[in-house]
């Protein structure tokens, strides 16, 4: 359901149009609070470690997507709950490996090339803290933003009501 959102929401199509990487972290991250839910819903930490690899290729594709990861760090928290300290520990050092692994499998050259990728990330936290501070969530909730008005839309709504109708047979 939340591919099918993501592929027919008016805003997310334009800005597929123009070769900007939101459409692709608008969908993986999508992908990834989907399958964060289904963990829960099904208990099973193998869905949630898809989940936190999904998270991490969001966040390769933009920074901005690093919000996706809260969804998976809860659940994670709640599934600890469930499970002696033991096995809780080692699910908490987990879930960050697979989101890195998913970053690198994305962005393989932080790791090819580190100290470049490292001075290129510090110039964008200093862009950042010197008078741009809503920068970095900005990408996130304004990806939410074009998701929910494309919904409410006339054309966005009816697409989204069949989807949900197909998804829901």
């Amino acid at each position: 359901a939340a591919a099918t959102l993501a592929a027919i929401n008016p805003q997310l199509i334009q800005q597929g149009h123009v070769d900007k990487p939101d459409s692709l972290m608008t969908f993986l991250g999508l992908v990834c609070f989907l399958t964060a839910c289904e963990s829960w819903r099904r208990h099973s930490k193998r869905a949630l470690f898809l989940s936190s690899l999904l998270g991490g290729l969001a966040v390769s594709t933009k920074y901005n997507a690093l919000p996706f990861l809260f969804p998976v760090g809860i659940v994670g928290l709640l599934l600890m709950g469930r499970q002696g300290m033991a096995k809780a520990g080692i699910l908490f050092l987990l879930l960050p490996l697979a989101a890195l692994l998913g970053f690198v499998l994305g962005t393989p050259f932080a790791l090819l090339d580190f100290h470049s990728f490292y001075a290129q990330f510090a110039d964008q936290i200093q862009v950042v803290s010197t008078g741009l501070p809503g920068l970095v969530i900005h990408g996130a909730f304004y990806n939410l933003r074009n998701l929910i008005s494309g919904i409410t839309t006339d054309r966005g709504s009816a697409w989204a009501l069949a989807a949900l109708f197909l998804f829901s047979l």
